[in-house]
């Protein structure tokens, strides 16, 4: 049977591994601490402290990027070079129909536009009024 899951159990157990270590240290500087009466004193454990629960956090990414990278993997081999799909920069000669309000303006196809009561009109008046292009559709 095929796991779903992205991570293998290599990889959960490195992070385990390396979060457990930092939990040991953290603990260790947390007992420290809690031994010592001055302020002066509680300084080294303290930092002692802080290392575990970056140590912590480090197993904490090394989990998440393995496992992203194992989907981006996954994904390219399903989809190979369409896993990122990008829209061409097409430019049809005469077409200067637009739609837009705020900010930007885009083509009419474009995917941002969908489902939005918005009029086409010309390039010239969305620059007029400030718009910008859309950096999905590129029109």
């Amino acid at each position: 049977m095929i796991s779903m899951s992205p991570w293998t159990r290599t990889d959960a157990l490195i992070a385990a591994v390396v979060m457990a270590i930092g939990g040991v240290v953290c603990f260790a500087g947390w007992w420290e601490v809690s031994t010592r009466a001055s302020m002066a004193e509680q300084i080294m454990p303290l930092d002692l402290a802080i290392v575990g629960l970056v140590v912590i956090g480090a197993g904490q990414v090394l989990w998440f990027l393995r496992g992203r990278r194992a989907v981006h993997t996954r994904r390219w081999l399903l989809l190979g070079t369409a896993a990122a799909p990008r829209r061409a920069a097409t430019v049809i000669a005469g077409d200067d129909r637009l739609a837009g309000t705020e900010r930007f303006y885009h083509r009419l196809d474009c995917p941002m536009v969908d489902d939005r009561p918005w009029g086409a009109t010309s390039r010239a008046a969305h620059e007029a009024s400030g718009r910008i292009p859309c950096g999905v559709c590129i029109p």
